[in-house]
C-alpha cells in the first residue's frame, strides 16, 4: 500500500477500492462515509467545547443503509487506506469468524479480540496494531467488557471503530447484551475518537438509543439510505396451520435462473430456492425442518440456531451458502452478516416480532438485486389472542394497505410506487377458500371429541365411527398432514377456551 500513502486520503479512495475490492463505482452514500471516516481520522476532532458540524459529520457517524447495499466496503475501505488499525465489533461470535476469513481471502490484514487468549496472544495484537501492521481488529462487546479487553483496545491506539449491526444495541442491550450499553465508555476511555456505527434499518427510537449509550448522549451525523428493497415481493398468506401453508409453499421448489421482475408470485404456486424459513424458538426450527423432511421427502433440509455446537453451526452454514435448492429452517441466529447473494423466499412462520426485525430478516433475500419473495404466514393461532393491542406486524398481515408502503412508514419512508405487494398485485389470498366454514366444522369437532378423536374423525383415521352420523366434515382433512391438523386444532380449542372465560 506504499504506493497509496504517497497522496491525499481521499484521493486514494477510488484507487483503493478498484485494486482490493473490484469495484470501480462508489455510490453516493459509500463516498461519504468513507470520505467521513478518512477526514474524521486524519485530522482529528475538535474538542467538544468548540465542535463544529463539519467535525460531528466527521467522528460520529450512524450509517443506516439497507441489507445488500454494501456496509462493509464502508468501514473496509478507509481501513485499508489509514495508516492505524480499525476495530470492528459484532454481534455475533459465527459472524467475525466469517469475516475474519473474507476479509483475508480479500488481502487485508486482520485479527480477532476473542475470549479465553493468552496474554502473550493480546500482547502480540498489540504490537502488530501499534506498528501498523493490522488493517482490522474484529471482536465483541462482551470480549471487551473485560479487563483484558479494555487494555487491549486501550493500548492498541484504535484509531476507528466500528460497530456493525447497531441496532443491537437498542434490541439486545437492555436484556441479555448488557456490555453493549457500556461499549460508549469503553470507546471513550481508550480515547478513540473516530466512531461509526451502521444498521440496516433503525427506527428513531433506535436511533436515540445509540446516539445514548454509545456517543454518550452527543450527537451523531446520519447517514440514511432509502430502505426500499424494490426487488423483494411482500405477501401474506392467511392459514388454518402454518405447517398446512409450509408444505404447500414449498412443494417443488427449484432455484430459478433467471428471475423476471413482471412475475407475480401466487399462492398455489411453489416458492424459489434456497429458501429461509424462519421459526420463533430453536424446538420450532428443528421440529419444522423434521415435519418438512417427512412431507416433501427431500433431505435438503436443514435447522439452524444458537444452540448447535460451533462445529455444527459452521458445517450448516457452509452447507447453505453452497446450496441452490436447499430449504434451511432456523431462528434470528442464521443471517446477520452473512453474505448468501442467491436466497429467493423468506418465509415466516407466523407474525412475530418488530417492523425492524423484519425488515431485517426478510432482507436476506434478494441480495443479488434479483427478485424475491417474503411470505408472511398468518395461522389460525395468530388471531386467538389479538387482544386490544395486537402486535405490529399482526395489524400488518391483517390490513389491507401496501405491504411495502406499511413497512416504509414505519421508518418514516414513503413509495410512490409499489408493484411488489400481494395488495398491491390483488394476489393475497387465504389458504383454504372456505376458512369459515372449516372453522365451524373444527369448533364442532373439538367440542364433542378428544383431541386424538377429532384429529382421527378429521383425517378419515377411523373407519366407520358412530359418531359418524352425528358430526359432519368426516374426512375431510384427510390431505393435510397429521401435524397440520393438530396444530390447527390447538388453535381451534384454545379459542373456544378463551370464550368460555368471558
Amino acid at each position: 500500500m506504499e504506493h497509496y500513502l504517497q497522496n491525499n486520503p481521499i484521493e486514494r479512495i477510488d484507487p483503493v477500492a478498484e485494486d482490493m475490492f473490484g469495484t470501480n463505482y462508489l455510490l453516493p452514500y459509500q463516498r461519504l462515509v468513507v470520505t467521513n471516516i478518512l477526514e474524521a481520522t486524519e485530522r482529528g476532532q475538535a474538542p467538544d467545547s468548540l465542535e463544529t458540524d463539519a467535525a460531528t459529520a466527521r467522528s460520529r457517524q450512524i450509517a443506516v443503509l439497507p441489507t445488500g447495499s454494501g456496509k462493509s466496503l464502508c468501514f473496509q475501505l478507509p481501513a485499508a487506506i489509514l495508516s492505524g488499525t480499525t476495530v470492528v465489533i459484532y454481534p455475533l461470535l459465527s459472524l467475525i469468524a466469517d469475516q475474519e476469513r473474507r476479509m483475508r481471502k480479500a488481502g487485508l490484514r486482520c485479527a480477532a479480540i476473542r475470549g479465553g487468549q493468552t496474554s502473550d496472544e493480546r500482547r502480540r495484537l498489540v504490537r502488530k496494531a501499534r506498528a501498523g501492521e493490522l488493517d482490522l481488529v474484529l471482536t465483541s462487546p462482551e470480549s471487551l467488557d473485560t479487563e483484558a479487553g479494555s487494555a487491549v483496545i486501550h493500548d492498541a491506539r484504535f484509531v476507528h471503530a466500528v460497530i456493525d449491526e447497531a441496532h443491537c444495541i437498542s434490541q439486545w442491550g437492555r436484556s441479555f447484551r448488557p456490555a453493549y450499553l457500556r461499549l460508549g465508555s469503553i470507546l471513550e476511555k481508550a480515547k478513540v475518537s473516530t466512531i461509526t456505527a451502521f444498521t440496516a434499518t433503525a427506527t428513531d427510537e433506535i436511533l436515540a438509543d445509540i446516539e445514548h449509550y454509545l456517543f454518550q448522549g452527543r450527537r451523531a451525523h446520519r447517514i440514511t439510505a432509502f430502505p426500499d428493497r424494490p426487488e423483494l415481493r411482500y405477501h401474506v398468506v392467511q392459514a388454518p396451520s402454518s405447517r398446512y401453508a409450509l408444505v404447500t409453499l414449498l412443494r417443488d421448489g427449484r432455484p430459478e435462473p433467471a428471475p423476471d421482475f413482471r412475475r407475480t408470485w401466487r399462492y398455489g404456486e411453489p416458492l424459489q430456492r434456497p429458501t429461509i424459513v424462519f421459526c420463533n424458538t430453536r424446538s420450532e426450527s428443528e421440529q419444522t425442518a423434521r415435519f418438512l423432511r417427512n412431507q416433501l421427502g427431500e433431505r435438503a433440509i436443514r435447522f439452524y440456531h444458537a444452540g448447535l455446537d460451533s462445529d455444527e453451526r459452521a458445517d450448516t452454514e457452509s452447507w447453505f451458502f453452497d446450496a441452490e435448492n436447499a430449504i434451511l429452517c432456523a431462528t434470528t441466529a442464521y443471517g446477520m452478516g452473512v453474505d448468501k447473494s442467491n436466497v429467493r423466499s423468506v418465509v415466516h412462520t407466523e407474525p412475530h416480532g418488530t417492523y425492524c426485525s423484519y425488515i431485517q430478516e426478510t432482507g436476506r433475500a434478494g441480495r443479488d438485486r434479483k427478485p424475491a419473495d417474503a411470505v408472511l404466514v398468518l395461522p389460525t393461532k395468530s388471531l386467538v389472542r389479538i387482544g386490544d393491542s395486537p402486535s405490529p406486524l399482526l395489524s400488518y398481515a391483517l390490513g389491507s394497505a401496501c405491504r411495502r408502503q406499511v413497512l416504509l412508514g414505519a421508518f418514516g419512508a414513503h413509495c410512490e410506487l409499489c408493484g411488489g405487494c400481494d395488495i398491491c398485485c390483488g394476489t393475497n389470498a387465504t389458504a383454504i377458500g372456505e376458512a369459515s366454514a372449516l372453522h365451524a366444522l373444527a369448533s364442532e369437532s373439538c367440542r364433542r371429541l378428544s383431541s386424538s378423536a377429532c384429529i382421527d374423525y378429521l383425517t378419515a383415521g377411523v373407519s366407520r365411527p358412530a359418531f359418524r352420523r352425528v358430526l359432519p366434515g368426516y374426512g375431510s382433512l384427510a390431505t393435510w398432514p397429521t401435524e397440520a391438523v393438530g396444530e390447527f386444532l390447538d388453535a381451534i380449542r384454545t379459542n373456544l377456551n378463551e370464550r368460555k372465560k368471558r
